[in-house]
């Protein structure tokens, strides 16, 4: 129902939610909206805990996570879990990103690529939500950002995106 760019957005059963992004004047939001494919209409959803552009996000096991963003002074570092019309902070990323990719895989969020302070992310970083903490794995071949992420057949893909900016996709 809102104009807006560099969200994330996930599924979860039914209904499509979409987190943050820029609003037409550049503002950065922390609106969410919820699309129901089953009954063809939007709903509000509960604003995210931090406003954010390009957030990634995933759903595991049912429940919606968003992670990272751009939240106004950089590379955010929250990692949040939908629960009931709230969201619960957990275990921040080990370094603000956003721009990457979220993949949900084996009960494990995998976090893929994406901009950092500094440039672009050279590790994987793997959220394990039993302990809620963060672990490194090895980065992508070539660090990207504003890349397509996908997990199947028990293997996370990357594909496309950014190797130095705009003009280098």
């Amino acid at each position: 129902p809102s104009e807006r760019t560099e969200v994330a957005a996930a599924a979860v059963g039914r209904r499509i939610w979409v987190l943050g992004g820029y609003a037409p004047d550049g503002a950065t939001l922390a609106t969410v909206e919820v699309y129901d494919t089953a009954a063809d209409t939007w709903s509000r959803g509960p604003d995210l805990p931090v406003a954010v552009n390009h957030a990634m996000a995933a759903t595991l096991d049912g429940a919606l996570y968003v992670a990272g963003g751009n939240d106004g002074d950089g590379p955010s570092t929250q990692l949040a879990r939908l629960e009931g019309e709230r969201w619960r902070p957990v275990a921040p990323l080990p370094q603000g990103r956003s721009a990457g990719g979220l993949v949900a895989l084996d009960g494990r969020l995998y976090l893929v690529g994406g901009v950092v302070d500094g440039g672009l992310a050279g590790d994987t970083q793997v959220y394990d939500p039993a302990a809620d903490r963060w672990s490194p794995a090895p980065g992508l071949p070539t660090p990207r950002e504003h890349l397509g992420a996908a997990a199947s057949g028990g293997k996370v893909y990357v594909v496309g995106g950014r190797t130095g900016g705009i003009g280098n996709n």
